[in-house]
């Protein structure tokens, strides 16, 4: 009898043992699966020399979408200009908070930083475009800056830019213009307006 009690106590304490084992074994083999998995290397964003026309027009309609740039003409600084923040990159998570690397994070608004020329021309919006120098002077009227194109460092595979509408720099609402890889180039996925 005290045979087979101390035999019990011995598979209850070698079970208890594996039950240990097993949870602290677990958290690490998830974490060396999560990271084994995990994409390394350098996001992908466009590599432009300058801002397409179609992108800038695309942001267009959105404007005239919500009332703004029916009619009248609207301001643009005539390059991208370094309005991305980290605190604008983490808007990009959404509102269910999302871990990015931090290095793909910084490397993403190094890109973002970039003085590329924007290509103006006939199309649905009457822009006006003005010298960085001098996008500020006009107190009262619209101003849209666009950043360079950045790699999302939330979601693989998708790039795109920043965009602050502001009056004369001041009270800016901020948007997101998600590009997305086709067919060797880049294409305007959807516009979204960032809560910043």
């Amino acid at each position: 009898m005290r045979a087979r009690r101390a035999e019990r106590r011995g598979q209850k304490i070698s079970a208890k043992l594996a039950l240990s084992l097993l949870l602290c074994a677990l958290p690490s083999a998830l974490c060396a699966l999560g990271c084994a998995s995990a994409p390394s290397g350098p996001l992908p964003s466009p590599e432009w020399e300058l801002i397409p026309q179609g992108v800038i027009d695309t942001f267009c309609m959105r404007l005239k979408a919500e009332g703004v740039a029916e009619g009248v003409p609207v301001t643009i600084v005539s390059t991208t200009q370094p309005i991305a923040s980290m605190q604008t990159i983490g808007a990009l998570a959404g509102p269910m908070p999302r871990k990015a690397n931090v290095q793909q994070a910084t490397e993403a608004l190094r890109a973002s930083q970039r003085s590329l020329p924007l290509t103006l021309g006939p199309g649905p919006c009457h822009w006006i475009a003005v010298d960085a120098a001098r996008a500020y002077r006009q107190s009262d009227q619209m101003l849209v800056e666009m950043s360079a194109p950045l790699a999302n460092p939330f979601e693989r595979g998708q790039a795109g830019m920043f965009v602050r509408m502001s009056l004369a720099g001041e009270h800016g609402q901020f948007y997101w213009i998600t590009l997305l890889p086709r067919a060797g180039g880049w294409v305007v996925g959807y516009i979204e307006a960032l809560s910043i």
